[in-house]
Parts: structure tokens; C-alpha cells; sequence
């Protein structure tokens, strides 16, 4: 499935997604999506990805119930759509902040104490280079 949180354009996210969707399972559609996600109409899933049509604060729900989201993916699909559908610079700052720190954050590792050493002193540096 595509990751969420490598997307900027949550279009972009729900095409791949179709496609992704469509190739393992040739019977996906978009009215099989629709049906899923409680939609009422099921060409509305193409319209959003055309560009014909904005999302919702409740299609946006409807979507991450159909998507089969988890908590921290659903918040940042539901602030990636706010900030791309954003009017306003203003708004589109904020939602594209709520968007960043939802996403998860790699978890960084601990170096070791030569390592740490060979990085704060200049001359390993310079040395190694010099080999």
C-alpha cells in the first residue's frame, strides 16, 4: 500500500492508492471503494482525483475509514487535504505544520564513543583524507 506520509498531494496519494488497489485486486473499483467508505456516490472518489471536486471535513472521514487508516495516518491525511484545499496562506502554514509534526519521526541511534571522538576531532579527518 502507498505510505502516506511520503505524500505531499493527497490526490497524488489516492491515485497511487487506486492503482496500488486495482493491481492486486482486480476487482477494486471505485464503487466497491465507495461502498466501503459509507460514499453515496461512487464516482466521487474519480472526481477527487481529477481535480473536479474538494473533500469535505465529513468525505474526509469517509475516506479514512475506506483507506483503513491508523490514528497517526488518518491525522495526517485529514491535515495533508486541509493544507493542499487551504485558501489562504495563513491556513495552509497551519495545516502543513499540523501535517509535519504528525508525521512520524525517524528514531535516531546512539554513536559509539570512538566514532563520536573520530567526528569532534579535525585531524582524523584530515589524516584520513591525506591517505
Amino acid at each position: 500500500m502507498a505510505d502516506v506520509f511520503t505524500y505531499l498531494d493527497y490526490r497524488k496519494f489516492l491515485k497511487d492508492y487506486y492503482v496500488q488497489q486495482k493491481k492486486d485486486n482486480p476487482n477494486f473499483s471505485y464503487r466497491y471503494f465507495g461502498r466501503i467508505a459509507g460514499l453515496k456516490t461512487s464516482s466521487l472518489y474519480k472526481s477527487i482525483i481529477d481535480g473536479k471536486r474538494n473533500m469535505s471535513p465529513a468525505t474526509i472521514r469517509k475516506f479514512i475509514k475506506g483507506l483503513k487508516l491508523q490514528k497517526r495516518q488518518a491525522e495526517y491525511f485529514e491535515n495533508l487535504v486541509l493544507s493542499n484545499q487551504a485558501k489562504t496562506d495563513e491556513d495552509r502554514d497551519l495545516y502543513f505544520n499540523r501535517l509535519i509534526s504528525a508525521k512520524p519521526q525517524p528514531k535516531l541511534t546512539g554513536i559509539h564513543k570512538d566514532q563520536y571522538a573520530y567526528y569532534t576531532k579535525p585531524y582524523f579527518l584530515i589524516i584520513r583524507e591525506m591517505v
